[in-house]
């Protein structure tokens, strides 16, 4: 790191504005020059970043320019949306991350260039996460499912229950709270579909899409043959009686890949020879609807009907 980023990013972290830069003794000039050597990179007007601190993905150089713009407008606005839902630590999916949102506390709106600020919240609405004021789990959502799509909303909303970050509860009554607001239907739509017990963002969207072609599915279920436990499924359709499983590559990371795979296949063939058809699906599957629908209606063909269902598998999480 050059010398004269040192002081900045100790005090400022991986970005710093232009006020802090000039603190620091760093004149237009020297920062133009750090610039071109690829010691700093430019996010935004008035906002840099040290280059060997400015992360890869998406969603963390997204927090870090959030974090850096709050800074910029000296704490008078916060964390909204997909924003928001990034600060806490939550999964989104299909939202710009190139363009934080924001609240503004004088309750104004405005509009400039990537930076959208939005009409105040309530006092109930706000966090503070990450020294900045954020917007709370539910509210997130909300706002993620009315500015970009049920599915949207409903990855955050999934996850922000099934790691207790809201309730069931809280989420009913930011709803009716924003009852009237623009695009509101969709917000109950997100709310009605929401489930916590699902443990992924893709098994969130998996059962979304099924959902949407006409499928009633239970989430995370133990499912069993005569008397004896098989497995916890991530998705099952008692009226069809088959297991569905998403495939994310994070049930693999503590196990060699072949030796996953080898249980995996185990594990499928006990629940065939049990009489449940199984249809298992990919990210890349899920944007193609017939072929969703077709891979189900086969697994169903393969189902015997004296397979078994157990209660859905609780435990001490608790959605209400």
């Amino acid at each position: 790191m050059n010398p004269s980023l040192r002081p900045l990013a100790d005090t400022s972290g991986a970005v710093f504005t232009t006020p802090e830069a000039h603190r620091h003794g760093l004149e237009p000039g020297s920062l133009s020059k750090l610039i071109r050597a690829g010691q700093c990179v430019r996010v935004r007007t008035g906002l840099y970043a040290i280059a060997d601190r400015w992360p890869d993905w998406p969603a963390d150089r997204h927090l870090l320019t959030a974090l850096g713009v709050v800074r910029q407008h000296q704490g008078r606005i916060a964390l909204s949306h997909h924003t928001a839902a990034v600060a806490h630590g939550l999964p989104t999916w299909g939202v710009p991350h190139a363009r934080p949102r924001f609240v503004r506390f004088n309750g104004l709106h405005t509009r400039t260039g990537s930076l959208v600020v939005g009409r105040r919240w309530p006092d109930d609405a706000y966090r503070v996460c990450h020294a900045a004021v954020v917007v709370n789990p539910a509210v997130a959502a909300l706002q993620i499912a009315m500015t970009f799509g049920v599915e949207q909303g409903l990855v955050t909303l999934d996850a922000a229950l099934h790691h207790e970050l809201t309730t069931a509860t809280e989420v009913a009554l930011w709803l009716s709270r924003v009852a009237g607001h623009r695009h509101c239907v969709r917000a109950r739509q997100m709310v009605a579909a929401s489930d916590g017990f699902s443990e992924s963002p893709g098994e969130t969207r998996l059962r979304y899409r099924l959902a949407g072609l006409g499928y009633d599915l239970q989430s995370q279920v133990r499912v069993s043959h005569g008397g004896r436990f098989l497995a916890r499924v991530d998705l099952f359709d008692p009226a069809r009686q088959v297991v569905i499983e998403f495939d994310g590559r994070v049930k693999y990371q503590t196990v060699q890949p072949g030796e996953a795979l080898m249980a995996e296949k185990r594990r499928e063939d006990e629940l065939r020879a049990a009489g449940f058809g199984v249809a298992r699906f990919t990210w890349d599957d899920l944007d193609d609807l017939a072929m969703l629908r077709s891979r189900m209606e086969r697994a169903a063909s393969l189902a015997a009907p004296n397979a078994e269902l157990r209660d859905r598998q609780r435990d001490t999480r608790s959605t209400a």
